[in-house]
């Protein structure tokens, strides 16, 4: 990567994510804070555009597993019929309640997430491991938030069956969404 940022003459902008970026920007070649970066930029009104049905939104890739990983473009219309129609008719979703899938803007469950906000749904984003720094992180997040609807965390289901995982006995932590 630096070779490449090198070779277009392009800074590394480093983000204020988890520590000091003022303090780590010196140390990497071309290296700049993201303040500094955008610093000579003046914010401007938001202006948006009326796209066709068919225009690109997504650009995703298959897994894999079957051969070569295949580019599967998804487009802005046909996108949002379906995360309407999942999160309405398959999850129950409606205007005000709060939504939580636990996924990262890398994978593709993040643009599912999304597009809660266009039923009016409140989205709840949470940033590391859902076991950390205990095992019921997690769960305590859906009873803290009041979290009405919750996409199925495979990975707590299958702690929980292992017995790593304990919600509380008796207690509805929130309403599953879908499967």
């Amino acid at each position: 990567m630096r070779a490449v940022a090198k070779s277009l003459g392009a800074p590394t902008v480093i983000v204020p994510y988890a520590g000091d970026s003022a303090a780590l920007a010196p140390t990497v070649e071309g290296g700049v804070t993201l303040a500094d970066f955008i610093a000579g930029f003046q914010a401007g009104p938001l202006v948006f555009e009326r796209l066709p049905f068919g225009h690109p939104l997504y650009i995703l890739f298959s897994s894999g597993t079957t051969g070569v990983p295949k580019c599967i473009v998804h487009s802005a219309g046909g996108t949002l019929l379906q995360h309407l129609k999942e999160h309405r008719f398959h999850c129950g979703l409606r205007d005000g309640e709060r939504l939580f899938y636990f996924t990262t803007c890398g994978w593709m469950m993040w643009n599912w997430l999304a597009s809660g906000l266009a039923v009016g749904a409140t989205l709840c984003l949470y940033d590391g491991s859902p076991f950390c720094p205990r095992r019921q992180r997690a769960l305590r997040l859906c009873r803290r938030r009041t979290l009405r609807r919750v996409r199925h965390l495979g990975e707590i289901y299958r702690r929980r069956a292992q017995g790593r995982v304990h919600p509380r006995q008796g207690r509805t932590i929130c309403r599953p969404c879908g499967s």
